[in-house]
This record gives structure tokens, sequence and C-alpha cells, in this order.
């Protein structure tokens, strides 16, 4: 089966600098990245007005939009 590449994902992939597989299969809970990959993520995130929220693990769990006051 052909999974579908969302623009979402290619965008993300590019400003993080990290591969789009990395994105993929984070986002279907497949893998965990690297350290470095998270933070990369996580800037990107955060630069887009949105928190990456961790589990009691310290893993990556979901990613919520940051209400602006």
């Amino acid at each position: 089966e052909r999974h579908q590449v969302r623009p979402a994902q290619i965008s993300l992939a590019k400003r993080a600098n990290v591969s789009l597989s990395t994105v993929r299969q984070f986002e279907k809970g497949h893998r965990t990245p690297i350290k470095n990959n998270i933070e990369a993520m996580l800037r990107v995130f955060e630069e887009a007005g949105m928190r990456m929220e961790f589990d009691e693990g310290g893993k990556p769990s979901s990613i919520r939009r940051v209400q602006r006051t």
C-alpha cells in the first residue's frame, strides 16, 4: 500500500532539516527520532505557534496549537 505524503510533512522535514521518513515514521508512532531531530522539529513547531507534548516516559505524544493571548 502506498501512503500519501502530505505537503505539511515535506515542509516540516525541510524546515527542520530532517528526512521525510523521520517525519512520517514519527507521525505514525513507528519510531521516536533521535534527540537532535526532535529538537529540530520542536523548534519548527514553536516557530509556528505549536507545542510538542511528551508522555510520562519522555517520548513525544502530541502536538497542540498554543493559544495566543
